[in-house]
């Protein structure tokens, strides 16, 4: 049984835990599998005592995990999959917009941004470092507008979107001035 349930981490070495529980036989062998990959094992778990396996380097990517045990009599038994994500880089956000000047001063800002492992970000939208608009929910690859919630003062302003990717990744765009 592992003792976890699914994983996003931007660690790369990570610790798996588990317990082998067999009626008949005291002790097993038992492995850790990373997409079919055995990455770890041990020769001598103990039935029913809790066990950790700690796996290094992993490459960023998903992963399904699981740990097979092998009594003594031959009887292999295998742990229900968790879905382990490793994220080591940061969303990087492209501006769809440059510097420009506007009338308008609940201003919107187009954008999208990309990552190598995470679909979805949580972005947000800057005026002079303070947060005027998010969605939580951004997708990654597709073309995002976020509006100013609060109107915008005259004069010129520095405007930037930052995305938190799944594993807790900061990226920041580049920097655009906003004259209103």
């Amino acid at each position: 049984t592992m003792h976890s349930q699914s994983v996003n981490t931007s660690n790369t070495t990570l610790d798996f835990n588990f317990s082998y529980a067999d009626t008949f036989s005291s002790s097993a062998s038992c492995s850790l599998y990373f997409n079919d990959v055995l990455m770890n094992s041990s020769g001598s778990v103990q039935n029913n005592s809790a066990t950790t396996l700690t796996v290094s380097g992993i490459v960023g990517g998903t992963y399904s995990v699981y740990v097979n045990c092998t009594d003594v009599a031959s009887n292999i038994g295998s742990s229900t999959p968790i879905t382990v994500m490793i994220d080591t880089g940061a969303p990087i956000i492209t501006l769809l917009n440059t510097s420009f000047t506007t009338s308008d001063n609940t201003t919107s800002i187009s954008f999208n941004f990309t990552d190598s492992v995470s679909s979805v970000a949580d972005c947000t939208l800057y005026f002079d470092d303070v947060s005027v608009a998010n969605n939580a929910t951004t997708l990654e690859n597709i073309t995002t507008v976020l509006t100013s919630s609060t109107e915008q003062a005259e004069g010129t302003h520095s405007v930037y979107v930052n995305c938190t990717d799944e594993t807790d990744n900061v990226g920041k765009s580049s920097v655009i001035s906003v004259s209103i």
